[in-house]
């Protein structure tokens, strides 16, 4: 059960930032998983003020600091087991947990839509759906605008992560997204 409106909010992924920001509410993140990897200007000035908190990672994401902070919701992402006993510990306090699975997306609008479930929950559905819309339309213009064009340029991307260079397969949002460009 998810009480609104909901004033107080805790992120496990810096990427369910953008959406929130992209609806006004950016004001209600007070804890996230992975603060060092907040590039929004306003969250960075609160994260170095200490108004935003550190909740650590999965699985030992620090449960005292969310009790402390207080939250109406938890926005997780399920990409490990440990994300069931986190549920389960949020629900023996009865804080709300929610699974955002925009990361499985394979199309960059699939991802794009997650902002209606936010917008639902913040209680922001039509401005969620004019910007989806909005942005979808845009997408869709710009990706016609190219789509005759020949001799496109090979892209690699990735980084390397603890002596191997991870890229994106071809079956992915990211991927679509170079395809489209």
């Amino acid at each position: 059960v998810i009480t609104l409106p909901i004033e107080k909010i805790i992120v496990s992924s810096t990427t369910h930032i953008g959406y929130i920001s992209a609806l006004g509410e950016e004001d209600k993140i007070k804890g996230v998983s992975g603060i060092n990897f907040i590039y929004n200007e306003n969250l960075r000035a609160s994260a170095d003020s200490g108004k935003i908190a550190d909740i650590g990672y999965a699985p030992d994401i620090n449960f005292e600091k969310i009790l402390e902070l207080e939250p109406d919701i938890v926005f997780l992402y399920g990409i490990e087991s440990s994300v069931s006993s986190i549920i389960a510990r949020l629900s023996e306090v009865n804080i709300p947990a929610v699974i955002i699975g925009e990361y499985l997306e394979k199309n960059p609008l699939g991802k794009l839509e997650w902002l209606n479930v936010f917008g639902t929950i913040l209680e922001k559905s039509a401005k969620a759906e004019r910007i989806v819309e909005k942005v979808e339309k845009n997408y869709l213009s710009n990706k016609n605008l190219i789509i005759d064009i020949s001799g496109k340029p090979s892209v690699l991307t990735g980084l390397p992560w603890k002596d191997t260079w991870y890229m994106t397969g071809g079956d992915t949002y990211q991927s679509m997204l170079i395809a489209d460009a």
